[in-house]
């Protein structure tokens, strides 16, 4: 599951927990749902894909809306806004659009102008970084309208060390100092490049050392799904002569990854500056957290928001910056202790899904043209 796919079903079922009526137009995956429902609140289009959905969420929207009548509408992201936007003028409601970091940069001048249109007319906009709402102005948008409110996180999914613990990797990994990726194989997360430029001087310097990359090909992605990365990872991986100090998985159940996640010594995503596809925050940065696992990154985008001061930022593009805090981490394990206590704290504390669905109850209802509300949410 992508980063927005999760906050968007995390949203959903956390405004449903605290009692917000809701009706949900969804994408059709190509794979397993990402919203499930038994009380006829998610009506999911009928085929997978961008322009289906847009169709589908304008065409199917409306008769919805018409029966509901919401209060507010909460556009999921960009592709929502055009139903939110008609539905909005025509039952005279304002509508809410998330905003990322990508969506704001990416697409030609038709793109761009959809994008001014629909998010300048929008009552309020969400930002989910500092690093997003500073996108605004280069977006033709005023960021004094943007709400900052981060990515939740599920910190009931980590209560521990799952056991027992999932037999194939955990004897690659016994013995070892785990090194830890969690994300779609996509140009932006940096793997290649971290393999290529990074990993073999940290195998020189720990013959220990096993990283482990979780994520598949973004297929389905808009704008990566022709870049087939995990082919040329594999590549270079071998190029180097590596095969023995990397492991790429694929896709992991839940408690295959909650338990890598306490178990890795570090957390990496290698996350690159490039234009035209910004990394807006970084969920899995408070995954990791969650399971004492202090992080490492570049300080790119909404990372460091998402890292805050539990983990070490390194300046885009310095390899050798990225070597020398990975092996100084890597030797130093009262410090990674001490790294990884505050990165749960923090998560714990600061961004737990209950703290973040109040702060966008709040917002909608603040939106809302009624006291009593019930809301429509796109994604």
């Amino acid at each position: 599951m992508g980063g927005i796919e999760e906050l968007i079903g995390n949203l959903y079922r956390g405004l449903v927990r605290r009692g917000i009526s809701m009706r949900v137009l969804a994408s059709r995956p190509a794979g397993e749902a990402l919203l499930e429902d038994d009380q006829g609140r998610i009506v999911r289009a009928s085929k997978p894909g961008l322009k289906a959905f847009v169709l589908f969420s304008l065409f199917r929207g409306l008769p919805e809306a018409f029966r509901f009548r919401p209060d507010v509408i909460l556009c999921g992201s960009l592709v929502a806004a055009p139903a939110g936007y008609l539905i909005a003028r025509l039952l005279r409601r304002r509508y809410v659009v998330i905003t990322y970091g990508s969506d704001l940069v990416h697409g030609g001048r038709m793109y761009r102008f959809a994008l001014r249109f629909f998010l300048r007319r929008a009552e309020r906009l969400v930002a989910i970084s500092h690093f997003t709402r500073a996108l605004f102005p280069g977006a033709g948008l005023d960021p004094d309208r943007a709400v900052l409110i981060p990515p939740g996180v599920d910190v009931s999914r980590f209560v521990g060390l799952p056991e027992p613990a999932p037999h194939e990797l955990a004897e690659a990994c016994e013995g070892r100092k785990v090194l830890l990726t969690v994300g779609r194989l996509v140009r932006r997360k940096g793997v290649l490049d971290f393999v290529q430029e990074c990993l073999p001087e940290l195998v020189r310097r720990h013959p220990d050392l096993l990283y482990v990359v979780v994520g598949e090909d973004a297929r389905l992605s808009l704008i990566h799904n022709q870049e087939g990365m995990r082919a040329r990872i594999e590549s270079a991986i071998s190029d180097a002569g590596l095969q023995g100090h990397v492991r790429l998985t694929g896709s992991l159940d839940e408690r295959t990854l909650n338990w890598l996640l306490y178990r890795a010594e570090l957390f990496l995503l290698p996350v690159l500056d490039l234009p035209g596809d910004k990394e807006g925050f970084g969920i899995v940065f408070l995954e990791a957290a969650l399971g004492g696992t202090p992080s490492v990154a570049y300080s790119v985008g909404g990372v460091p928001d998402a890292i805050g001061e539990a983990g070490l930022l390194v300046q885009p593009g310095d390899f050798t910056a990225m070597i020398e805090a990975v092996s100084g981490l890597l030797s130093d394990e009262t410090l990674r202790a001490k790294l990884g206590r505050a990165a749960e704290r923090r998560a714990r504390e600061e961004f737990n899904w209950d703290a973040i669905c109040a702060r966008y109850e709040t917002l909608l209802r603040s939106t809302s043209r009624q006291i009593g509300l019930s809301t429509e949410s796109q994604s």
